[in-house]
């Protein structure tokens, strides 16, 4: 199949891709994606940085087509631009070209261009526990000036009316009291990439890279040297398989791999990038421990819920919902803004749990009730017991009529047996694997707080879990011979 990529089509703040291929695109409703990047001037950028963009998103989609692929390009590109993203997506039968003559490029058209005041970290903002714990932990390091906030508007569908209720929801949600109360710059990005992908597209759905690569005009315009998204080391675990064989959780955006692209982007664009994951020190359950006692200010501000409407910060339906008031009760903390009657009486996600109780279900010898595929439940299932185990009733019984508050009584007696401290503890061994200062200086702060522990011993985190953590292992990966 040959693939025909057209210059990148830029238009102020906003650019759009498009490329004729000789097949049909069972994977993408059209062969055409767009980025905006709100208040920047693209101009100013290379086509070789767009493309780069390009070539790192859609290599993985051109490689389902399971047939050798030849894709030309409207400019040569670096060797080691292509053959970064050609190993980082295991795209051996695709071709690329025409590349050019040297081995890196500048990223500018010209000089560079800032665009206002340079703010050396930035953190891939959700709006959650995890990006506003970041967001505190680089404010407090550096100064909340010198911290921006950048967020995607990414709809899943190509819907209007979808894009401008997640613009609006993020806006008066999340950014506006980010800048309002926790000082800090914001930057959006809009993009219909994924709303795009269709059909057996989903192995070709972008993890990490999406913001890590699709931001570059933002990192490269703001001065950025250390960019951040969050995702907790609950989610980097490995499996043994037979044969001994260890498949790694989210592989691509493990640290090993983000280390490689942070000295892709040194070598080839000539800037001091490092694209890393500071959340990968913590739990969901850790992270909220530490804003509630050394940034309770924020503790109110983050959003977990990403079903609520576009003035609502909760939906009280879906799982995190569901989370939301045993992590705060957990650390001894109600937020008076929310429904605690509402949600431990109608969510569905409590409810199936009320189901399952009246099953008949029984106590393990471990102490808890043991999980089912019916909850809704994953891999994190043990620290939702060490959550219910920690939560003191007491703290709402004011707020319980006597259906929430005997649903609330029912996850203790079920769930609230054991406590699994693991999971409130922080992988010394984490840090030395993400390798950088400032995850130093975040852990340094962090254990105010939380213990540092040199192993994650497999009783402190569950009973005969098939997930392993230990960040001694270190994962192999294909780009680390690119460099």
């Amino acid at each position: 199949m040959r693939v025909e990529v057209q210059s990148p089509l830029v238009s102020g703040d906003t650019v759009v891709f498009r490329w004729r291929q000789s097949e049909p695109n069972p994977f993408q409703q059209a062969n055409e994606f767009f980025f905006r990047y709100e208040g920047l001037d693209l101009t100013v950028f290379s086509p070789r940085l767009l493309l780069e963009i390009f070539l790192g998103l859609q290599l993985r989609v051109f490689m389902l087509h399971g047939k050798p692929v030849e894709v030309v390009l409207p400019v040569a590109m670096p060797g080691p631009s292509v053959e970064f993203w050609r190993a980082y997506h295991n795209a051996e039968l695709v071709t690329v070209g025409p590349i050019a003559g040297d081995s890196a490029y500048s990223p500018w058209n010209a000089e560079p261009v800032l665009a206002g005041d340079r703010r050396p970290a930035a953190v891939f903002y959700g709006g959650g526990k995890d990006s506003v714990l970041a967001a505190c932990l680089l404010s407090e390091l550096d100064g909340p000036d010198r911290v921006l906030a950048i967020q995607f508007v990414v709809p899943r569908r190509l819907r209007a009316s979808l894009a401008n209720r997640l613009e609006r929801r993020q806006e008066g949600l999340m950014l506006r009291p980010a800048r309002e109360q926790l000082g800090i710059a914001t930057q959006r990005v809009w993009t219909d990439y994924l709303a795009q992908m269709q059909g057996m597209a989903e192995p070709a759905r972008p993890h990490a890279e999406l913001y890590t690569l699709g931001a570059l005009p933002v990192l490269l315009g703001c001065g950025v040297s250390l960019a951040t998204f969050c995702l907790s080391w609950t989610e980097y675990g490995f499996f043994r398989e037979p044969g001994g064989r260890l498949r790694f959780q989210n592989a691509k955006s493990r640290p090993e791999v983000l280390a490689t692209q942070s000295d892709h982007y040194r070598r080839v664009l000539g800037t001091d990038l490092t694209v890393t994951n500071l959340n990968l020190l913590f739990t969901g359950l850790s992270a909220v421990r530490l804003l509630t006692e050394r940034y309770p200010h924020a503790y109110p501000l983050y959003v977990s819920c990403i079903s609520g409407g576009v003035n609502e910060r909760w939906c009280y339906a879906c799982r995190k919902c569901a989370w939301y008031p045993l992590f705060g009760l957990h650390c001894g903390v109600v937020n008076p803004a929310f429904d605690d009657d509402r949600l431990f009486a109608t969510s569905p996600h409590l409810r199936r749990m009320v189901d399952y109780a009246g099953s008949g279900v029984e106590i393990s010898p471990f102490g808890n009730a043991p999980v089912d595929p019916s909850l809704n439940e994953d891999h994190v299932f043990p620290m939702f017991c060490h959550v219910v185990a920690g939560t003191d009733p007491r703290l709402i019984r004011d707020r319980l009529g006597s259906e929430a508050y005997g649903n609330l009584m029912m996850l203790k007696a079920l769930f609230g047996n054991r406590s699994y401290p693991g999971f409130e503890a922080i992988p010394a061994k984490a840090v030395d694997l993400l390798g950088h200062d400032i995850a130093r200086r975040v852990a340094r702060i962090a254990g105010e707080h939380l213990p540092i522990v040199d192993d994650l011993s497999p009783s402190s985190l569950g009973d005969q879990t098939e997930v392993e953590y230990d960040f001694g292992v270190r994962m192999p990966t294909r780009t680390a011979g690119m460099l």
